[in-house]
């Protein structure tokens, strides 16, 4: 079985500012609309705030984005991340990553630290302009040497993977241990993970789980379940089954895969929690939706012996056939037993739908 999430994505974040401005974010809404509409950019900039929050009156982002386009066509940088963020969303306006790049340019160019962020963001991924690692690079550090926790992270997942610069495992921590340090879930998650594997500094089985418990406490839903593998060996922290399985449920809640199932399997063994095959067997079911192997292949073998699910050779097939296209030995093992089972319709009906099966499918037979 897996423990730990493994697979952790660079988070890029799109956030509304409000640096900078007469007005505040409760600055009466009356004040607001007459300054608003007398010109004042600030009192336009927070009637937009307004109207994007739902603030004391009805959320509105189709008025919010008008709002902020006032004070953005006359260069106020923060109105202009804020509009970008609504085309990069669809919020209020048709969802345009190209406008939405446009707007992050006119504010990264007046050294907008979120804008510089955001449009960094853009350049990796290459939505809304051409993929550019080195323009990517480029933007991440200025952001990041303003300060900003994200852009901070960015540039540490650009340099672990060595995306645009030299691969260099000790930059990537320099830049998620800053990001960390302002309190970044993100990076103090993937900071367990680091010590955790000793990856680029000492193996440190009891800082990472410090790590994990600052982003869990937090509520991010892969430290969680880190922190829950934690307690489930006890590495780092004393070993709790309990402990692990309130963590797992709560990761699981959030809908992370790897802590659906791994509580799901705590359910299976009675580890921490009751023992419970069909509570089990819905979590199993919630996480294979998402592709995650193990839940697969576990999901496959329960259909195989109807433990906490009805005996279905076909879905036993299917999950399992999933499961050994992932490279799953055992899933592997399992399907071809089953397949010497099956009818030629049923074998027909498991490899339809095992290829037709997209991620947040739920199996099911005629």
């Amino acid at each position: 079985m897996k423990f730990l999430s493994t697979l952790i994505l660079v988070v890029m974040l799109f956030p509304l500012n409000g640096c900078g401005h007469k007005y505040s974010v409760d600055s009466p809404f009356s004040e607001l609309q007459k300054e608003a509409e007398a010109g004042n950019t600030s009192a336009q900039f927070y009637l937009g705030n307004k109207y994007y929050e739902g603030n004391g009156v009805p959320q509105d982002f189709a008025k919010a984005a008008e709002w902020y386009q006032i004070p953005a066509d006359q260069g106020d940088a923060v109105s202009q991340n804020n509009l970008g963020t609504m085309y990069s969303k669809g919020e209020g306006v048709p969802k345009d990553l190209s406008k939405a790049a446009e707007w992050y340019q006119k504010s990264a160019d007046q050294g907008d630290a979120l804008a510089q962020d955001n449009l960094a963001a853009l350049y990796k991924t290459g939505d809304g302009v051409p993929q550019n690692y080195n323009m990517a690079i480029k933007w991440f550090q200025k952001s990041a040497d303003q300060g900003n926790a994200f852009a901070q992270f960015n540039l540490g997942w650009m340099y672990k993977n060595g995306d645009g610069v030299p691969k260099d495992a000790i930059k990537a921590m320099e830049w998620f241990q800053k990001s960390a340090d302002q309190g970044d879930a993100a990076a103090q998650n993937i900071l367990g993970f680091i010590y955790y594997k000793g990856d680029g500094v000492p193996e440190d089985v009891i800082k990472a789980a410090e790590w994990f418990q600052k982003s869990a406490d937090q509520g991010n839903a892969s430290a969680q379940n880190n922190l829950g593998s934690m307690y489930y060996e006890g590495n780092g922290v004393p070993q709790d089954f309990a402990k692990a399985a309130e963590l797992y449920q709560k990761s699981a809640a959030q809908g992370n895969a790897n802590g659906q199932y791994n509580i799901g399997r705590k359910y299976a063994l009675g580890e921490g929690v009751p023992k419970d095959v069909h509570k089990a067997a819905e979590f199993l079911q919630q996480s294979a939706a998402k592709g995650n192997v193990d839940a697969q292949s576990n999901l496959g073998y329960m259909y195989k012996i109807g433990q906490g699910v009805a005996k279905n050779i076909v879905l036993s097939y299917a999950w399992s056939n999933l499961a050994a296209s992932q490279g799953d030995k055992i899933a592997l093992k399992d399907r071809n037993e089953i397949e010497s089972q099956l009818t030629p319709s049923q074998l027909l009906e498991g490899q339809q739908l095992a290829s037709n099966w997209k991620k947040g499918d739920i199996l099911t037979t005629k």
